[in-house]
C-alpha cells in the first residue's frame, strides 16, 4: 500500500509538471482556405467589375493584382477583338464567407479551372503557443536576474541574453498573428 501512495504521488507530480501530455481538443479555427480558379468572360471590363463587386459585397480586399491587356512589347498596336485580357488577383474575403464568395465568383462566367485547399496549421500554432510561453517565462526569469545583479559586466551579460530572448519572441508572435491572419481572412 505504501509504494501504491508514493508512486501515485509521483505520478501526480508527473502530470503536474509534464502538460504536454494533457489531452486537448483540435482548434479546427486554424484552417486556411485557398482557391486559385481561371474564369473565361467574353466582356471583360463587366466582369472585373461583377468581381470587385463581389469583393465588396464579402468584405474583402485585393492583397495583389495584376492586370494584362493582352498586348506585348513586339506590337504595338491591337484592335479590341485581338486582345486576350487576363486579370490575375490574390483576394482575400473573411473565411465564414469563404464558400459564398467562391461560388458568386464561379457565376460571373464560364469557369475553366479551379484549384481549392485547405491549410491546416493547427499543430503549428499550437507548437508556436507552447514555445512563445517557454520563452516569456525564461524572459521573466532574466528581468528577475537582473534586478538582483550587482556587477555590471554579469548585468551587460544578461541583457544582451535577454535581447534575444525578446528578439526570439517578436518572431514568434509575429507568426502568429500572420496565422491568425491567414486564418480570418481566406485567399
Amino acid at each position: 500500500m505504501e509504494g501504491e501512495a508514493e508512486a501515485q504521488e509521483d505520478s501526480e507530480i508527473t502530470q503536474i509538471d509534464y502538460k504536454q501530455s494533457d489531452v486537448k481538443t483540435i482548434n479546427t479555427q486554424m484552417l486556411v482556405y485557398s482557391c486559385d480558379m481561371s474564369i473565361d468572360v467574353m466582356e471583360f471590363d463587366s466582369a472585373v467589375d461583377q468581381f470587385h463587386q463581389l469583393i465588396e459585397k464579402y468584405k474583402g480586399f485585393i492583397e495583389s493584382e495584376n492586370y494584362s491587356d493582352g498586348g506585348t512589347s513586339t506590337q504595338w498596336k491591337y484592335t479590341e477583338d485581338q486582345k486576350w485580357k487576363s486579370l490575375n488577383a490574390v483576394i482575400r474575403v473573411p473565411s465564414a464567407d469563404y464558400d459564398n464568395f467562391c461560388k458568386d465568383a464561379e457565376q460571373v462566367s464560364d469557369m475553366r479551372r479551379k484549384n481549392a485547399s485547405v491549410q491546416n496549421l493547427t499543430n503549428e500554432y499550437s507548437d508556436l503557443r507552447t514555445t512563445l510561453s517557454i520563452y516569456e517565462a525564461k524572459e521573466q526569469r532574466y528581468l528577475d536576474l537582473l534586478k538582483e545583479i550587482k556587477d555590471e559586466k554579469e548585468a551587460v551579460a544578461i541583457e544582451s541574453e535577454l535581447t534575444e530572448i525578446q528578439i526570439e519572441i517578436a518572431r514568434i508572435k509575429t507568426r502568429m498573428n500572420n496565422i491568425e491572419s491567414d486564418v480570418a481572412y481566406s485567399y
